[in-house]
């Protein structure tokens, strides 16, 4: 700033419509903002200031265009389906636009406007996950794009890191995201979750079962489903708490095709499967058993179109055995990486994750890297007690680094950055997988006390956002 125009009131003039949008949208319903904490940095309110209003100099420091970041109006959707069809290259039916229309929530999508206009876009979700049993807050981010005259300026970067802020105020302690590409995301903090198998299994080679007792009954009820997908999805990390609405709006509309669910033979409703043939093949949208008896007894149910289908598509956690069943298990299998995941706010983050219990107290402090996060690059003493009760305690600010934890003697320490953080706390990488790669520093006694404390997980999900 010219040093003419200091210790006047023009910083605080160009903070206001920040802040005040925040409190604006918060007054409105749109989202929950917690009032700023002692803890927000000078730095954290010129992020939010850098990504509401950034100018774009033109030759010798002339203005070529005013950027605005803020929250879009339901009269501006319009705008942003636009981007969506051009950048994602598809286009809605008239039905399906004015369904969307009137199911999308504006304030869920950050808008990066020159000059009145829609530049660039990224939507954050309100939803829920489970992390090892446990559901989370989470901000699912969608819908990021940008038209190809304001790309390579660094606006999506801005909403990224306008959207940290907003998902933190709003308490999502967690982000989850389809990447385009998996090593521009990392440059935000965000790391790959999950892997997933894709099998293509001709009909020959399809399992089939001896008879389980149970049945097959056709549905396209959601909410009869529901509690067999909920059961499913507390087994993985990563995976969705449906409503009612997103059962309604997203599998409903996105999953066309047959729904059928699995009865055994005590009458329990203990699996089902969605999918649709098309073109002689069977594709599945979902699977979910709850038990190898529900398996089979799908297995058995696909094994009956074997007249319409001559092969099958469907995807499975990591941790599925359908390989060892098969006759003949050389199909044709690929291991796809999926999602991205990001701590948001570390401390509460921990303060909710459901660490195993060893009888003992066991203590450790995590000294964490997150240059785009500053809330986040600080140390944290976790101690798990002999109850199972977590206690999260906060050093310090940037300046508490790895020199000034290792030292503590009732503590192990480990020094990690936040994107593998996540992958260990997720469940995608163990610690002593990381400490071999170089991912994280910790004397050996901190590894084996992460080994202990962190349960094991699978990621894996069923759904698109």
């Amino acid at each position: 700033m010219p040093a003419g125009h200091r210790r006047g009131s023009k910083v605080a003039w160009l903070l206001r419509p920040a802040l005040g949008g925040l409190a604006g949208a918060q007054a409105a319903g749109s989202c929950r903002i917690a009032p700023l904490p002692p803890c927000w940095s000078l730095t954290v309110l010129w992020a939010i200031l850098a990504a509401t209003v950034h100018f774009i100099a033109g030759p010798r420091g002339t203005v070529k265009g005013l950027e605005e970041i803020r929250r879009l109006t339901q009269e501006e959707l319009g705008e942003h389906l636009a981007l969506d069809e051009f950048a994602f290259q598809f286009q809605f039916d008239a039905d399906t636009r004015q369904q969307v229309l009137e199911q999308t929530d504006a304030s869920t999508i950050l808008g990066c406007f020159v000059d009145g206009r829609l530049a660039a876009q990224a939507q954050v979700l309100p939803l829920t996950a489970y992390v090892a049993g446990v559901s989370y807050p989470m901000g699912g981010i969608a819908s990021v794009a940008t038209w190809p005259e304001h790309r390579r300026g660094g606006k999506v970067a801005r909403l990224l890191r306008r959207a940290l802020v907003e998902m933190r105020a709003a308490g999502q302690s967690l982000s989850m995201l389809a990447p385009f590409s998996f090593s521009f995301y990392r440059k935000y903090g965000w790391e790959m979750l999950m892997e997933r198998r894709m099998y293509t299994i001709p009909e020959p080679w399809w399992p089939r079962f001896p008879d389980t007792g149970g049945r097959m009954e056709r549905c396209q009820d959601g909410q009869r489903l529901a509690p067999i997908y909920e059961a499913y999805a507390r087994r993985y990390t990563g995976m969705l708490q449906r409503t009612s609405d997103w059962w309604q709006q997203r599998i409903a509309r996105r999953k066309p095709g047959v729904w059928a669910v699995y009865i055994n033979a005590a009458g329990e409703e203990t699996g089902y499967v969605l999918y649709q043939v098309k073109d002689s093949l069977l594709t599945v949208h979902e699977w979910v058993h709850l038990d190898e008896d529900a398996r089979r007894g799908l297995w058995n149910f696909i094994a009956n179109h074997d007249s319409m289908a001559r092969e099958v598509k469907l995807t499975a956690p990591l941790d599925d055995t359908l390989l060892y069943l098969l006759e003949n298990p050389r199909i044709q299998h690929e291991v796809d990486p999926y999602f991205m995941a990001r701590i948001v706010d570390v401390e509460s983050f921990l303060r909710r994750y459901p660490f195993r219990s060893l009888g003992d107290a066991v203590s450790v402090t995590l000294s964490i890297a997150d240059p785009c996060a500053d809330w986040n690059q600080a140390s944290f003493h976790v101690r798990v007690g002999a109850d199972g009760q977590v206690g999260v305690r906060r050093l310090g600010g940037p300046e508490v680094v790895w020199e000034a934890v290792s030292g503590i003697q009732d503590s192990a320490a480990v020094d990690v950055d936040v994107q593998d953080l996540a992958a260990m706390l997720l469940g995608y990488r163990r610690p002593r997988q990381l400490a071999e790669l170089g991912r994280l520093r910790a004397r050996p006694t901190g590894v084996e006390v992460l080994e202990q404390l962190i349960p094991e997980q699978t990621p894996y999900l069923l759904d698109f956002f």
